[in-house]
């Protein structure tokens, strides 16, 4: 008996979620009606039984025992508000329309043959123009990544040094603290001042543009670097930057 009184206690302080009320001792509820928990008797003439002491001290409290069983199952099961499913349907129809006109946008061909199906013209464009953004991002920007040697009555150094950016000039480092910052190799400045005369100095890097420039300019105030090739210079090959040096112009 006891342990079923224990369980349907256990189920009614969960659900309640009252941690001050659930840690009452029990010596305290039965106080008030003089018997010690320890001695209390189960048997059938003894009306004060334990879980009729606890609602009772719960109503004290201010708190309403509620006998119905756990609904959290229906719940669940509950109906979608009717609201909720007009909200759904009306932002899925927008995004597919949305979709549609994109895609036809996109693939409508500059000229019409008349002698091919106008949905086979539109796949076909769409096919080029997907291409062209695969071969956007995995190949670079330009085919010369330098211009062309100048020549007399300007000066070009003989030789053309490629310098990487990471781990090289600069060592990047990150905390929760301070965030991003770069750690400036030690004598950068006298090494470039040495070389500027004999070598083109060129940073060769595959960080991004937006985030590597200003801290190039930041290392190199005195504009000895000549020229700054980022990701965008880049060949995109399984997952890696990869440089090509065929590609220079040097």
């Amino acid at each position: 008996m006891w342990n079923l009184v224990g369980d349907v206690l256990a189920k009614r302080v969960v659900r309640f979620c009252l941690p001050p009320l659930s840690s009452i001792a029990f010596s305290k509820v039965y106080c008030s009606s003089g018997q010690n928990p320890s001695m209390e008797s189960s048997g059938p003439g003894n009306t004060t039984t334990r879980l009729a002491t606890v609602e009772r001290a719960f109503q004290n409290k201010g708190f309403k025992v509620d006998d119905k069983h756990d609904t959290s199952g229906e719940e669940k099961n509950a109906p979608i508000p009717k609201s909720l499913k007009y909200l759904l349907i009306v932002l899925g129809t927008s995004a597919a329309l949305c979709s549609a006109y994109i895609i036809i946008k996109i693939a409508k061909p500059e000229t019409l043959d008349p002698e091919v199906p106008i949905w086979k013209q539109y796949l076909m464009n769409m096919r080029k123009q997907i291409d062209a953004v695969t071969t956007f991002i995995q190949e670079p920007s330009r085919d010369k990544l330098l211009p062309d040697p100048v020549s007399y009555p300007y000066y070009q150094p003989p030789y053309t040094l490629i310098l990487e950016f990471t781990d090289v000039m600069a060592h990047p480092d990150w905390t929760y603290k301070t965030g991003w910052r770069f750690k400036k190799r030690p004598a950068l400045d006298y090494m470039l001042e040495n070389l500027v005369g004999l070598y083109e100095i060129v940073v060769f890097t595959a960080e991004p543009g937006m985030t590597i420039f200003p801290v190039i300019d930041a290392l190199d105030k005195k504009n000895l670097i000549s020229y700054k090739l980022v990701r965008d210079s880049t060949h995109f090959v399984d997952g890696h930057h990869v440089k090509n040096l065929d590609r220079l112009n040097r």
